[in-house]
């Protein structure tokens, strides 16, 4: 797991910044443990919501989180 992690994070994904930021304050395994945990919940969610993954930035979340809360 820590390779594909580590692959995921050579490709400018948005946990990169994530994981720049742990790795500031923490030891590298323990950012890369943060990162995979993350991942992980990412895909589990994922698999019990029977929904395809879309990567969307934390702004672009922002929005959309605000649109569903003005139409409510």
């Amino acid at each position: 797991m820590n390779l594909c992690i580590l692959k995921v994070l050579t490709i400018k994904c948005p946990k990169y910044d994530y994981y720049q930021k742990k790795k500031e304050s923490k030891p590298k395994k323990v950012a890369l443990g943060a990162i995979m945990h993350k991942i992980s919940d990412i895909v589990f969610a994922v698999l019990r919501d029977n929904k395809p993954f879309v990567i969307k930035t934390p702004d672009e979340h922002k929005l959309q989180y605000q649109n569903i809360h003005k139409a409510a």
